[in-house]
């Protein structure tokens, strides 16, 4: 039996606010998908600035991820996902968020999404698969994909 958001949100918050979490969700796993196979080399970009304590290195990242944004945590959702421990998950998962551009950052603020993931991590919500709404969004997207291939 799969899952779809509204199981894993439902008993979480009302059925009124879903809108509230749902999109901040599924602006992370889109970037995320957009940044996941440039991942190394943002990393790889990132070590010779930090090495030298050079801070402002925004420029040469948003290069080296060919898009206006980039993130520097060593995660992705993807990694995220396995996560046994649920404060492990979350300190990774804060991780994740923080290593995301100031232009991301600022996103991420207005939707106050940081505010929800205590809710999601006490409620086992937040990682692994299949009772979690990033493992729902990522799989409406590969279904989406499939579709659009034949």
């Amino acid at each position: 039996m799969g899952f779809d958001a509204d199981d894993v949100l439902r008993d979480l918050f009302k059925r009124g606010k879903y809108p509230d979490l749902i999109l901040p969700m599924c602006v992370p796993r889109r970037l995320d998908a957009v940044l996941e196979p440039i991942k190394q080399a943002v990393l790889g970009t990132r070590k010779m600035p930090d090495d030298a304590g050079i801070t402002e290195q925004s420029a040469a990242l948003c290069e080296a991820s060919g898009q206006a944004f980039h993130n520097t945590s060593p995660f992705t959702l993807r990694d995220l996902k396995g996560r046994g421990s649920r404060r492990q998950l979350r300190a990774d998962f804060d991780a994740y968020l923080e290593g995301f551009s100031p232009n991301v950052q600022e996103i991420l603020d207005n939707f106050k999404f940081r505010s929800r993931l205590s809710t999601l991590s006490k409620a086992d919500a937040l990682g692994g698969c299949p009772r979690t709404p990033f493992c729902h969004f990522e799989r409406s997207v590969a279904k989406r994909e499939i579709l659009k291939s034949r």
